[in-house]
């Protein structure tokens, strides 16, 4: 045998080890990593984050939980899900806009019913006392849909709520001008808020009666720092490069704590022909909210629903 071919085998034997080694901890590593996934998804439409624990938690009765960065990783945290085990017996906490089944073995799922700008941005799963560098987040992304979209959420007299509007593309990088309209109850159309470019110099305008931080990517957020009647009705978010019918609009209603009813019906004789009339407190095309006329039943006999609308 030469020197040469028993140099060879002693450095093939010597680098098959080292990439063993190396495959050997980058196992263990991975092994200790809690990871997560989530669906893009468009927007108002349902998805879920799925997390990966490096154990069965069912059987360690570690606590977990799942958080949120909406910005900095190491200062804007927020706490999404958290349980803990007491006696054997898990309990969670779950914040509001989310759903959780409290199933867990080495992976979970937490639903997420309906998604607005709350829930964009990163997610993170980790154990009580994991190393920060073991916690893998996954980024929720909104897919384009090729048309705009909003929602607003209905609130009581005089509460902040906010109109959130989505686009089919990163307008902060397309840079095409915006626009969000009003639509009253009287039809009239009030423009109140105004995005314009001016080379690279964007300039935003918004109602008084709203709020801008002049911020935007393929969404946007608009607030309503005190909900009143003027501010309810229609809204559509507009974009320049798209007509109004590739626009689908959103409805803001105040919240009512009750809805006030009576109803009045003329004497006839038998088998003629009469009018049942409902008289509610609110304006039901407006509020957009579901009523039930209802047929009384006397002792005997239970009530009986002659119509529903949703």
């Amino acid at each position: 045998m030469s020197t040469r071919w028993y140099l060879r085998q002693v450095l093939s034997v010597c680098v098959t080890f080292i990439f063993r080694l190396h495959l050997l901890f980058t196992t263990r590593a991975l092994a200790q990593d809690a990871t997560c996934e989530v669906p893009s998804v468009e927007p108002l439409a349902s998805t879920s984050v799925t997390c990966h624990f490096p154990e069965d938690v069912s059987k360690t009765n570690k606590g977990f939980s799942i958080v949120m960065y909406k910005g900095n990783r190491s200062q804007d945290e927020k706490d999404i899900l958290e349980c803990w085990w007491l006696e054997g017996k898990m309990g969670c906490a779950v914040s509001s806009g989310y759903k959780y089944n409290r199933m867990v073995s080495n992976q979970l799922t937490l639903d997420i019913p309906q998604v607005s700008a709350q829930h964009i941005g990163s997610y993170g799963c980790k154990l009580v006392n994991m190393d920060r560098n073991h916690i893998k987040p996954c980024e929720m992304k909104i897919k384009f849909v090729g048309k705009t979209m909003c929602d607003v959420s209905s609130v009581e007299h005089g509460s902040q709520t906010s109109l959130t509007c989505y686009f089919p593309e990163d307008v902060s990088k397309t840079k095409k001008d915006l626009a969000v309209y009003h639509y009253a109850s009287d039809g009239h159309r009030d423009r109140v808020l105004h995005v314009g470019w001016l080379g690279d110099r964007v300039n935003c305008i918004s109602d008084r009666r709203y709020q801008f931080d002049c911020s935007f990517t393929n969404h946007l957020t608009l607030t309503i720092p005190r909900a009143s009647t003027d501010e309810e009705g229609m809204y559509s978010c507009d974009i320049g490069s798209l007509g109004a019918d590739r626009s689908e609009n959103c409805l803001f209603y105040l919240k009512k704590d009750a809805v006030n009813s009576s109803c009045s019906i003329p004497s006839v004789q038998e088998e003629q022909p009469t009018t049942l009339t409902c008289t509610f407190s609110v304006d039901i095309n407006v509020t957009r909210r579901d009523f039930t006329v209802v047929r009384l039943g006397d002792k005997t006999n239970n009530s009986v629903a002659i119509l529903v609308c949703t």
